[in-house]
């Protein structure tokens, strides 16, 4: 939920979890999109203020989160900002309890000052499909059981990362718009397909609803990546209805929860 995803920043050895439902009707809907602002601070509950924070020598320093540089504070986590854009949703399946769908798993984050240097060195050369940042994000789908496609799109101009950089234009050629001032931002996308699981609810068929969800974790600990809204994306969530041909169910809008991990769950009782 909302507060669990502000609070998580107060404590120490958490994993981020993201959590995507679809055909969803009975849960609260959740904002759109939470900004964050050049203070470091997040908007949509104007009535409690929630500080960033960075973990260090397993001691939590607030104010210590600088949103306006445009470079990664290579003393605190990766903020890595994600969405999904999903292109079907198709064979719900109420006997096996398990659904399929396509989709891109976009995400960006800030890079290093050492990524800026090496992109614009292979930029001059014209070997930007060969720029690995320094940094590369780690995700965990723990509800897929089965995967035809889980690898890294390439970009136009045939790099799996690139960098954006505020005011010129992507691989695409459309212009980049950063938010809080920032100048670069390293983006990428994965193309995932595969078959999820879901324990369905169905208490009342064929008239009652169900969450089909995508559950999208973090492989490691806020010390060193944390999961967040995109961070130019207007929506967590968008879903291509031509492709999604479900003629026995009536879809709702997605709604996404930041949840944190089951320390119990954990082999070293990490979250």
């Amino acid at each position: 939920n909302q507060r669990g995803l502000l609070k998580k920043y107060r404590k120490q050895n958490h994993s981020s979890t993201l959590v995507y439902h679809f055909g969803c009707c009975k849960t609260p809907r959740l904002p759109s999109r939470f900004e964050i602002n050049p203070m470091g601070k997040f908007a949509e509950e104007p009535d409690v203020e929630y500080q960033t924070v960075q973990i260090k020598d397993n001691k939590v320093t607030e104010n210590v989160a600088e949103f306006k540089s445009s470079y990664h504070d290579p003393h605190g986590p990766h903020y890595v900002g994600v969405n999904l854009m999903v292109h079907f949703v198709s064979n719900i399946n109420t006997v096996l309890q398990q659904f399929d769908i396509g989709m891109y798993l976009n995400f960006e984050y800030k890079p290093s000052r050492k990524d800026v240097k090496e992109y614009n060195k292979l930029k001059e050369k014209g070997d930007v499909k060969d720029f690995t940042p320094e940094y590369q994000p780690a995700f965990r789908l723990p509800n897929m059981m089965v995967t035809t496609q889980r690898e890294m799109k390439p970009y136009l101009d045939g790099s799996t990362y690139t960098l954006l950089t505020a005011g010129e234009n992507d691989t695409r050629g459309a212009m980049v718009d950063l938010p809080n001032g920032w100048k670069y931002m390293i983006a990428g996308r994965m193309a995932i397909r595969g078959t999820f699981a879901e324990p369905f609810e169905l208490k009342n068929f064929p008239v009652d609803c169900q969450d089909l969800r995508v559950v999208i974790s973090s492989t490691a600990t806020t010390h060193k990546q944390v999961i967040v809204p995109h961070f130019r994306r207007d929506m967590f969530v968008t879903i291509d209805q031509e492709y999604t041909g479900l003629p026995e169910w009536t879809r709702h809008p997605p709604i996404c929860d930041f949840v944190l991990s089951d320390k119990k769950k954990s082999a070293r009782e990490y979250q």
